[in-house]
């Protein structure tokens, strides 16, 4: 009786657990490395150009502890209601690291003319020399479309 228990455990029960711990241990490494995301949900959106949205109040260069206050204009009728997502990114060599991230969701609109985030803004410090990218990423409501900018700065201690 023991002997089968043993070769169930060998036989069924190791290769199981085996395989689970072997593929949580890649994905963990995977997903360390820089532009490496899970996307659980494919949603097909339509990508729009980037002139459908403009970023306002971004300068070129910013002083390292000064705020970075940004609102954003949608010109696309087509967006009436929606979720926006700002994220700042410094960019090291060829590649992008995380900085901030925040999304401000049912911004409708269009009716009104105004630019977002409605009641609430964007305001970001950042406190370290180097340059940063500014992505915003407007969804329509339905998650079809998908429009999106982006405007590189400097932080600097001083500016010239």
């Amino acid at each position: 009786m023991i002997y089968m228990r043993s070769t169930a455990f060998l036989v069924f029960l190791f290769p199981l657990v085996s395989t689970i711990m072997f593929g949580t241990l890649v994905m963990g490494e995977v997903l360390k490395l820089p532009e490496r995301e899970l996307k659980l949900l494919q949603i097909n959106e339509e990508k729009l150009q980037n002139n459908v949205i403009k970023i306002n109040g971004i300068k070129n260069e910013y002083e390292t502890s000064s705020p970075i206050n940004v609102n954003i204009l949608v010109e696309d009728q087509s967006f009436e209601c929606g979720d926006l997502f700002l994220s700042i990114y410094k960019i090291v060599s060829t590649t992008k690291e995380l900085i901030t991230q925040s999304g401000f969701f049912g911004q409708c609109f269009i009716q009104n003319n105004v630019t977002l985030p409605i009641n609430d803004e964007f305001v970001e410090i950042i406190n370290s020399e180097g340059e940063y990218e500014i992505m915003v990423e407007m969804h329509d409501k339905h998650y079809k479309k998908l429009a999106i900018a982006s405007h590189k700065f400097l932080v600097s201690d001083l500016i010239h």
